[in-house]
C-alpha cells in the first residue's frame, strides 16, 4: 500500500501560492511538526511506502523511512495530481482560508485520487465558519452567538463587549482579535474579507479529534488547549487528558457536532471552550484537517494513531487504550510526559 500525505507550507504550496511572502512562524512551526509526526507514524507501518511531498527548498527537512519527493513552486499541482492517481490514498493538510484545502481536495478527486482525509463537501462547508455556525445551531449544537460582517460594512453600534472578530474563512488564529470596544480604523483597513463578530465565551479552550470512516467516528483522547492571553489566541500547544468530568463533556459535545456534519473521512478535530458548568459548553470551530493537536495525541496510545487511521478508513474501529501519563507538548512538536 502507497500513501501520500502532503501539508500546505512544507509541500511547496506555500511557495507555489505567495511566492514573495515569508512562511508565518505559527504556520510554519504546526506545519512541520504535524508532517513530521504523521510521516513517522506512518512509516512505521510495514505494509506502507510512505510519500511525502517536500518542498525543494527545503532539503533540510527529513523524513526517514519516507519516500521524499521535491516539489518546486511551478510543479505543485501537476506533481500533486499525478501521483494521487498511482496510490492507494492521500491525505491532505492546509489552511482552509483562500479556499487552499478544498483547492487541493478538488485536484486530487479530479485526477482520481483516493482521499483519506476529508472529502469536498465536508472540507467546503466546515471552511465557512459562519455557514458551519449556522448549521450547528439550526441542529442544536450550542455555539456563540454572532454576526456575519462582510467587507467594507460599517462596525455594528448596538454590540455588547467583549466579542471575538475572527476571519470567516480562516485558520491558526490568524487576523484573530479580542475586542473590548470597537476596533481603530486602521485595524479594520488592515482586514480583507468578511468577518465573523461573536460574543466572547470564558472558559477553558479544548478540543477533541476524531479518526473518521464508513463504520464510524473515533473518538480521541479530549485535551486542553493553551493559546496566548494577549487578545489574539495564538496556539501555544495542548496538555491532555482533560479531567474525566470534562472529558466526558467535551466528547458528548464535540460528537453532538460531528454528527450534525456530512460524513467525513480522516481525521477531523473540533475545538471547544468549556464553561464552568455544561449548559455553558460551546463548539468553536471544526477543523477539516489534521491538527497540532495530533502531536499529542501519537503519545497517548501505546497503539500507532496513523495504523488506526487506516483501520478506520476501511470501516473497522479499533479499540483504542490510552496510556495513565500526563502529556504537554507546544505547536512545534516538543513534548514531555509525565505518570
Amino acid at each position: 500500500m502507497q500513501i501520500v500525505l502532503y501539508e500546505f507550507l512544507t509541500g511547496g504550496g506555500w511557495t507555489n501560492v505567495f511566492p514573495q511572502m515569508e512562511m508565518p512562524t505559527t504556520l510554519l512551526g504546526e506545519g512541520r511538526a504535524m508532517i513530521q509526526s504523521l510521516a513517522h507514524d506512518f512509516a512505521q507501518l510495514p505494509d506502507v511506502q510512505t510519500v511525502v511531498l517536500r518542498d525543494s527548498t527545503m532539503p533540510q527537512l527529513d523524513f526517514p523511512g519516507c519516500h521524499i519527493i521535491p516539489v518546486s513552486a511551478d510543479k505543485e499541482r501537476s506533481i500533486l495530481e499525478q501521483v494521487s492517481q498511482t496510490v492507494d490514498g492521500v491525505i491532505l493538510i492546509a489552511p482552509e482560508f483562500f479556499n487552499l484545502l478544498i483547492q487541493r481536495v478538488q485536484w486530487v478527486t479530479d485526477a482520481g485520487g483516493k482521499l483519506l482525509s476529508p472529502d469536498a463537501a465536508f472540507v467546503q462547508l466546515t471552511a465557512d465558519k459562519y455557514h458551519t455556525s449556522q448549521l450547528l445551531s439550526a441542529s442544536g449544537v450550542p455555539v456563540p452567538s454572532g454576526i456575519l460582517l462582510p467587507d467594507d460594512t460599517p462596525w455594528p453600534d448596538w454590540l455588547t463587549y467583549p466579542v471575538v472578530l475572527k476571519p470567516r474563512f480562516g485558520a491558526g488564529s490568524q487576523d484573530t482579535f479580542l475586542l473590548h470596544e470597537p476596533p481603530p480604523p486602521e485595524l479594520r483597513l488592515s482586514l480583507a474579507g468578511d468577518f465573523l463578530v461573536e460574543t466572547f465565551q470564558p472558559g477553558l479552550a479544548a478540543s477533541v479529534s476524531f479518526l473518521c470512516g464508513p463504520a464510524g467516528n473515533l473518538a480521541l483522547v479530549p485535551n486542553q488547549q493553551r493559546l496566548t492571553e494577549d487578545g489574539r489566541f495564538i496556539y501555544l500547544g495542548g496538555i491532555l487528558p482533560l479531567p474525566p468530568s470534562l472529558s466526558q463533556r467535551a466528547v458528548q459535545l464535540a460528537s453532538q457536532a460531528l454528527h450534525a456534519l456530512p460524513a467525513a473521512m480522516g481525521y477531523v478535530g473540533i475545538d471547544l471552550v468549556l464553561g464552568e458548568a455544561a449548559s455553558q459548553d460551546v463548539v468553536m470551530e471544526i477543523n477539516p484537517r489534521l491538527t497540532t493537536s495530533y502531536i499529542g495525541l501519537r503519545a497517548a496510545y501505546s497503539q500507532n494513531l496513523a495504523n488506526a487511521w487506516l483501520q478506520v478508513a476501511s470501516g473497522f474501529i479499533p479499540p483504542l487504550n490510552p496510556e495513565p501519563v500526563t502529556i504537554q507538548y507546544d505547536a512545534d512538536g516538543n513534548l514531555s510526559k509525565t505518570t
